[in-house]
């Protein structure tokens, strides 16, 4: 499953001076799952690393709200 257009159009349009895109939970778990497809098909390990800190703070987002 692939990102979708909106959310993807939502990122893109986000400057990086901005640094705050607002997602919901589903969201989220949505764009980790897309980051980690990246990790494990690309090649480039200066690229798997950018990507795993974003999954890592991806996942600590998530890891705030979920029911303990």
């Amino acid at each position: 499953m692939g990102l979708d257009t909106e959310l993807e159009d939502r990122i893109r349009q986000t400057s990086p001076a901005q640094q705050n895109v607002e997602f919901t939970l589903d969201e989220l778990a949505l764009l980790d799952g897309c980051v980690a497809g990246e990790i494990s098909h690309t090649k480039d390990r200066r690229l798997q690393k950018k990507l795993d800190r974003v999954s890592e703070r991806i996942r600590g987002l998530l890891g705030m709200f979920e029911e303990g």
